[in-house]
């Protein structure tokens, strides 16, 4: 027996997988309906660590095993989920760390507005707001992030669309540019209005109220805040506290460390799903 023999062999053994497969994603669908129904858990670990636990003594079969979990909890996510979650509040709130984590464990891409916005001008925000002022700051941040939620497909996504893409947010495109984004924006976002109204149209906006003490720990050494080298901590957050409340659809005490404010997050989405 030849080579060619064995890969026919494989071959046969990939369509009946293939067909399994398929049935499994039906099946997962209707988990998602279910899920839906009775305001469920979008991602359930403790599910996942069963299935592969069962499969500890064959680690290669766990390495397939866990793909094809990912891809089940990406389908459920994009059937349970339509709208980006936003993240607002305070510098050194915790929505960037937080909204890592919560992104890796929904599956959904994460972005950073100051990151992206560093990004396009080239230098960092501290050094904008130094040689431009806030001013000109907050229409480069305006700029990037109504582009952003105009565009869903960004270039950093894995589709094939480029700059004619067309899909929208919630599309069942296939290539993923439809599927919800977890975004940390920048503590002073909540001054634009129109900004804002589309953060909120497209999206799930959570103000992560952090206590200012907490805060101040974290930034003692922090020279990349522009805006606490002209005010304090407690000036800017007296300034936009009603800003944060007023746009939010929720609020997280933010006084915990970054993966319990993901799995609350986690929480609040099941009150939005359905």
């Amino acid at each position: 027996m030849g080579l060619e023999f064995f890969r026919q062999e494989i071959n046969e053994i990939d369509e009946k997988l293939t067909k399994l497969l398929g049935e499994r994603l039906k099946v997962v669908e209707v988990v998602a309906d279910y899920k839906k129904k009775y305001k469920l858990p979008i991602f359930q670990p403790e599910r996942e660590r069963e299935i592969l636990k069962r499969y500890d003594e064959q680690p290669y079969v766990a390495k397939v095993y866990e793909r094809i979990l990912e891809s089940s909890r990406q389908l459920q996510t994009k059937m349970l989920l339509d709208k980006n979650i936003v993240l607002i509040g305070m510098p050194g709130s915790g929505k960037t760390s937080a909204g890592r984590i919560l992104a890796e464990r929904l599956l959904l891409k994460f972005i950073d507005i100051d990151a992206k916005i560093a990004e396009r001008e080239g230098r960092s925000v501290s050094e904008i707001f130094e040689t431009d002022g806030e001013e000109a700051f907050r229409k480069i941040e305006a700029e990037v992030t109504l582009n952003l939620l105009e565009h869903v497909c960004d270039g950093d996504c894995d589709c094939k669309c480029g700059e004619n893409c067309e899909c929208k947010l919630g599309d069942d495109c296939g290539c993923g540019c439809g599927t919800p984004r977890v975004i940390s924006t920048g503590g002073g976002i909540v001054l634009n209005d129109k900004v804002m109204e589309a953060l909120c149209e497209n999206g799930l906006v959570i103000f992560i109220d952090r206590p200012i003490d907490a805060i101040r720990l974290d930034l003692a050494n922090d020279d990349e805040r522009p805006l606490l080298k002209k005010f304090t901590l407690e000036e800017l957050y007296e300034s936009r506290k009603g800003k944060y409340a007023a746009w939010a659809h929720n609020v997280i005490e933010g006084n915990k460390d970054p993966l319990w404010i993901a799995k609350e997050i986690e929480r609040m989405l099941q009150e939005h799903i359905g």
